[in-house]
């Protein structure tokens, strides 16, 4: 979502192509993601018009479920992932819906047992759990944009 709202961002034209190419389906982005994506445009003054911009899109934002807690530390756990990208990746699965992502480690991380996906090429769309839940959100974006770490743990 930081690529499609910042020009200047490498993937920008990518986004922008994501998300033209996918405008009649929902996206949603959790509270966390929601956050990190505000930083910036708050700092430049400009909050008010990227949560507009958002809304013309039709972007819903996901809260965590009651019980986020335990499954987060799993998803951490497991995947090693940062706690930012671990809320990104449960908000997709929560919702049953496909991830939107740049991020390759995000997109190409381990699921828990008993959580299906199917993966697709990185850099674009992945992790589709199987079965959309009817009403839950098509895509989960992804905010944060950055480049592909070492593999480290975090």
């Amino acid at each position: 979502m930081i690529a499609f709202l910042d020009a200047a961002n490498a993937h920008h034209e990518r986004a922008v192509a994501l998300l033209s190419q996918e405008i009649d389906d929902d996206f949603a982005v959790n509270l966390l993601t929601l956050a990190e994506i505000l930083v910036d445009p708050t700092r430049a003054g400009r909050c008010d018009t990227v949560l507009r911009t958002l809304g013309d899109l039709g972007v819903e934002t996901l809260q965590f479920p009651a019980d986020a807690a335990a499954t987060l530390a799993e998803l951490r756990a497991q995947t090693l992932l940062k706690m930012p990208d671990s809320c990104v990746l449960l908000s997709a699965l929560d919702g049953r819906a496909r991830l939107a992502s740049f991020d390759d480690r995000l997109i190409k991380a381990p699921l828990p047992d008993g959580l299906a996906n199917e993966e697709s090429a990185p850099g674009s769309l992945a992790r589709r759990p199987t079965g959309t839940l009817p009403g839950a959100p098509r895509y989960s974006l992804s905010g944060v944009d950055r480049p592909t770490p070492s593999p480290t743990r975090g």
